[in-house]
């Protein structure tokens, strides 16, 4: 019983530990600028091996946007330009 006990608390904590280091994209900044425009800073995890690194992301554009759009497309760019 004790070892079921200590297996499930081990479990649990792997998951939880696990969730908080792949955070999905996030805004930590938002202003309107009037006519649906917007000023974000994204939070974005760069390197899926390594979800640690994370790197902040200047957008000025639409306000519908979403973090992962955001990030996605400044990736893109980021790899295909020299």
């Amino acid at each position: 019983m004790k070892h079921k006990l200590s297996s499930g608390a081990m479990l649990i904590l792997f998951a939880s530990l696990v969730g908080c280091t792949t955070a999905p994209d996030r805004i930590l900044y938002k202003e309107y600028a009037g006519y649906n425009y917007c000023h974000m800073k994204v939070e974005t995890g760069t390197d899926p091996a390594n979800p640690i690194q994370r790197e902040i992301i200047d957008f000025y554009g639409s306000c519908d946007e979403r973090p992962s759009s955001i990030a996605s497309a400044y990736r893109f760019r980021r790899d295909h330009t020299e």
